[in-house]
Order: structure tokens, then C-alpha cells, then sequence
């Protein structure tokens, strides 16, 4: 029997306090950047444009620029009907983005009567306050409250993290992961089918939600072969899971290629993307590092340096093995996956498990404050890498002040 989780009344308003203050911070560092700059540059390489912006950019054309515009467009006008340029090249086109919170935003739209800046933003401001609960509740059910308040403000102070209010996915996905994980960790596999499905027409992250769920159901197997009692492992439900985590993975290059008539539309338009090597034994950051060497050393030892601290960190496996593994798993995932650009940042905002590095387990009161001071100037340095993120690479400042793409 699972143990009673966040008894006391009220749990969730500690996230949620969180969340307010630091996305007040977060508007007004949009504010601050965005008089007098470009956020929409027809004609700049890469950048596609859907509705043209005012020379003095407000804060919702901001929050709606670069992926947004895809979005917009998506909500606008429907999905392009071929993965093909005229020519028959692969072509970027909107296929390469899933289709879920572009679905809901339009319906809102038509239910409100709203545009797509006010709509599309403020379904993200509370669908972000949704995940960091969520996130709150899974950290404080597998660890504990203090704990599950650090990796709540270390994710809400990442620098990355005024991503969350835009015209993005990281919101909804960020949602669907903890619910994900927190349903698989109080064993509700039947109900884990709802957000994993979810999470397949949001983003591509159900891999490695499949990987997080076989560990857990071998993880059972071990155990229940190891304890006296010997308990049942639920094999059918598990095995139910695992088909729904592997199905997700295709669902949404499956409706693609209905929606088009070409079988393989979502990978052909993501060929005509930035990245693509054309081979699955060479993935984008490998092919950085053959042609940037020094680099390669750089990610070698991160990776080796993630591993090692994820086998020996005291009180690691105090996390439990949902946060584990998708805190091992995911970094890697968007390293075999993504090619090397700012947007990385961005995806680094759902391993939000690797924020309880700074704070292990420890009973010394001088450990306690020395932690207490480690957290506090990582908020403090993750508020100003937001400043950075946000002039640099947010709010665009054309190729001389930029750095690139969010």
C-alpha cells in the first residue's frame, strides 16, 4: 500500500507562489528588452513569418515570436498539405510540429473569441502553473517537500524558464511528463495512458518515456524476486503501458502521413531541417563534434561527469527510480536528437530531476545552510542567465546583438 503523500492542507500554493513571482519577473525582463528592437525579420534565414510584427514589438508579440509563428500558422490556415517543396525536396514545414497545442488554442480562440497571442500565452501561464504543482507533488511523493521546493525554484528560475508563458510546447509537455511520471510512480498505469498519448501529440518525448517504463516494470520484476513477500507485478496493466508508450512514439508521424498521403511526411519535412545527418548512427551532436573537436571533449566530459554523479551522488536513489531515470535518460535523449543550438537550453528545462544535484541528503544542520547558500546563487545566477537569454535570444536583435534561436 502506498504511503499517504503531501497530507497537509494547502501543498500546492508554495509552487504556485513560486511560479507568480518569478514569471513577473520574467514579463518584465520582455518588457524591459523589447522597445525598439525587431522580434519578426523577414527575409533573415530560418525565420519563418506568419502574422508581421510592429516596429516597437508589444510583450505578446514577443511571447508569440520565432516557433509561435508556426504555431499561429498552424491555427490559421491548417497543416500544409506535402512534406515536398515544388522541386520534390524535403521542405521545412509546419508537419514538424505536433499537432496538440495548436488544437487546443484554436478551440479557445473560437470558444473566447480571442487572439491567437492572448489565448495562446495565457493557456500557457496556467498550464505551466499546472506543471510546476504537478512537479511539486512528484519530487515531494518520491523525496520530499524540502527538496520538491528546490526543484521547483531551480526550474522556475532556469534560464530557459520564461519560455513557459510563450507560444511554445514546454508548458503542456512539462505537464504531461511529471503527470506521466507521478501516475507511473503511484503505479496508475491505466491512467498513465492519458498523458502518455497526450505527450505524443505534443512533442516527441515518448521514447524516452518508453525507456522510463520498462525500467520500472523490470525494476518490479527485481524486486518482487528479491522480497520475502513477493509481491504480484501487474503484468498486464504494465504490458498495456508499454504498448501505449510505444505507439505514442509514431502517432503523430502516423497522422501526418494520413493527412498528407505520404507515408513518411513528418520525417521528410524534418530532413529539410538544421541538424539532419541523414543517418541514426551519426546524430546531429556527433557530427558537431567530428567537425569541432574540442567541443566533442566538452560534451565527452559533461556526459562522463552526468553519469558518474547519477551512480555515486549519496541519496540518489532516494529519488526514485522514475526521477532517476528519466533525469539519466532525457539529457542524452536530446543529445542524440537535437543538433547543437540555444534551443538546448530550452530543452534542458524538462530535466527538471537534475536539480535535486544541489540538494543531497544530509541530516548536518552547517550542510543544511551550506546548500541553502549553493541554491541561492543558482537562483541568483539563473535570473541573470534569463536576462541574457531574453536580450540575446528571445526578443530578437538582429545578427550583430543576437546570439539565436530560442
Amino acid at each position: 500500500m502506498k504511503r499517504a503523500w503531501l497530507p497537509w492542507r494547502g501543498w500546492w500554493a508554495t509552487p504556485l507562489a513560486i511560479y507568480a513571482v518569478t514569471r513577473l519577473v520574467a514579463v518584465l525582463m520582455v518588457l524591459v528588452a523589447a522597445p525598439g528592437r525587431k522580434v519578426r525579420i523577414e527575409g533573415v534565414a530560418g525565420y519563418h513569418t506568419t502574422v508581421v510584427a510592429h516596429r516597437v514589438p508589444s510583450y505578446w508579440e514577443v511571447m508569440t515570436s520565432w516557433d509561435g509563428q508556426w504555431y499561429w500558422g498552424i491555427v490559421r490556415d491548417g497543416y500544409a498539405a506535402t512534406a515536398l517543396s515544388p522541386a520534390g525536396a524535403p521542405a521545412q514545414t509546419n508537419l514538424a510540429f505536433f499537432p496538440l497545442f495548436p488544437t487546443v488554442v484554436r478551440t479557445l480562440m473560437q470558444l473566447t473569441g480571442g487572439s491567437f497571442p492572448v489565448v495562446a500565452t495565457t493557456f500557457n501561464l496556467v498550464v505551466g502553473a499546472a506543471a510546476v504543482v504537478v512537479v511539486y507533488g512528484l519530487v515531494a511523493d518520491c523525496v520530499d517537500s524540502r527538496r520538491a521546493r528546490v526543484c521547483v525554484l531551480l526550474l522556475c528560475c532556469f534560464v530557459s524558464a520564461p519560455i513557459l508563458q510563450a507560444a511554445y510546447t514546454e508548458s503542456l509537455a512539462l505537464l504531461l511528463v511529471a503527470s506521466a511520471l507521478w501516475l507511473l510512480h503511484r503505479q496508475h498505469y491505466l491512467w498513465c495512458i492519458l498523458p502518455v498519448v497526450l505527450l505524443g501529440l505534443t512533442r516527441n518525448l515518448a521514447p524516452v518515456l518508453v525507456v522510463v517504463v520498462i525500467a520500472h516494470w523490470l525494476n518490479l520484476v527485481r524486486a518482487s524476486r528479491t522480497s520475502r513477500a513477493r509481491a504480484t507485478v501487474p503484468h498486464a496493466r504494465l504490458a498495456v503501458l508499454s504498448l501505449a508508450s510505444v505507439l505514442a512514439v509514431g502517432l503523430w508521424p502516423a497522422l501526418a502521413a494520413l493527412h498528407t498521403g505520404e507515408p513518411t511526411a513528418y520525417t521528410t519535412t524534418m530532413r529539410a531541417w538544421p541538424g539532419f545527418t541523414g543517418s541514426l548512427l551519426v546524430p546531429p551532436w556527433v557530427a558537431t563534434v567530428v567537425e569541432y573537436p574540442g567541443l566533442g571533449v566538452l560534451v565527452l566530459v559533461a556526459l562522463v561527469g552526468l553519469a558518474g554523479a547519477l551512480v555515486v551522488l549519496p541519496g540518489r536513489r532516494r529519488w526514485g527510480l522514475e526521477l532517476g531515470a528519466w533525469g539519466a535518460v532525457y539529457p542524452l535523449y536530446i543529445l542524440a536528437t537535437t543538433n547543437p543550438s540555444f534551443s538546448f537550453f530550452r530543452y534542458l528545462l524538462l530535466a527538471f530531476p537534475l536539480g535535486l544535484f544541489w540538494a543531497p541528503d544530509t541530516d548536518s544542520v552547517r550542510q543544511l545552510w551550506r546548500q541553502r547558500v549553493a541554491i541561492g546563487l543558482c537562483v541568483l545566477l539563473g535570473l541573470v542567465a534569463q536576462w541574457f537569454w531574453v536580450d540575446k535570444v528571445l526578443v530578437y536583435a538582429g545578427p550583430h546583438r543576437g546570439w539565436g534561436y530560442p
